[in-house]
């Protein structure tokens, strides 16, 4: 601020440059304890603000109706497979027991049967002529009669042949022994044999030399 010691300070419109200074910085002047009062800032001038462009707006496309599908051609319509009829296999009849009795094989086999049964009983021989009955013949044609039949042959073929066995082991005190197994074995399976008959059913497996 200027001091009444130092007058040539003034500017010379009258006014102390220390009090524009100090007005000018805050402080508290003559001129401002007069009265006079800082000039407002003047507001800066804000930019006004920028609307945003509407977005422009494509052209839909204009969406056509497919055309409905040619209808199918009379050829191309599929149809129902045809079903193809499978046979069962084909299965060997299976008979009752009076018709078993009343052919010839159910007659051929029933006497054999009992041949085999009645070989213990007469000492072999009814066996001698069961073999007698079936040495040359073939088997028959039906299922059930065939396997009989060749159940039946083996059997009495096979006492024949352990018999002979037992005979000649006689010397030795084994023959009693293999004569008694023959006999066991044959009444066995002409046992086997006629209830499977009777039965109306064949034999599973005749060759073999088990029951």
């Amino acid at each position: 601020m200027a001091t009444p010691d130092n007058p040539d300070d003034k500017a010379p419109d009258g006014r102390d440059p220390c009090d524009e200074l100090d007005r000018q910085i805050g402080f508290a002047s003559p001129d401002h304890l007069r009265g006079e009062s800082r000039p407002a800032p003047s507001p800066e001038p804000t930019a006004a603000p920028v609307e945003p462009e509407p977005p422009l707006e494509t052209p839909r496309s204009q969406s056509v109706p497919d055309a409905p599908p040619p209808p199918p051609e009379p050829s191309m319509i599929a149809g129902p497979e045809p079903v193809v009829a499978v046979a069962p296999p084909s299965r060997p009849p299976v008979r009752r027991r009076d018709e078993i009795a009343d052919t010839p094989e159910g007659i051929r086999a029933v006497t054999l049967y009992a041949l085999i049964l009645f070989a213990v009983p007469t000492l072999g021989v009814s066996a001698v002529i069961g073999i007698l009955a079936v040495m040359g013949r073939e088997a028959p044609s039906d299922p059930l009669a065939g396997s009989h039949f060749i159940f039946q042959k083996r059997t009495l073929w096979g006492a024949a042949l352990a018999a002979g066995v037992g005979l000649i082991l006689i010397v030795v005190n084994l023959g009693v022994f293999v004569l008694f197994l023959a006999a066991v074995w044959t009444l066995i399976r002409g046992a086997v044999g006629v209830f499977k008959l009777k039965a109306a059913r064949p034999i599973d497996n005749p060759m073999t030399p088990f029951l």
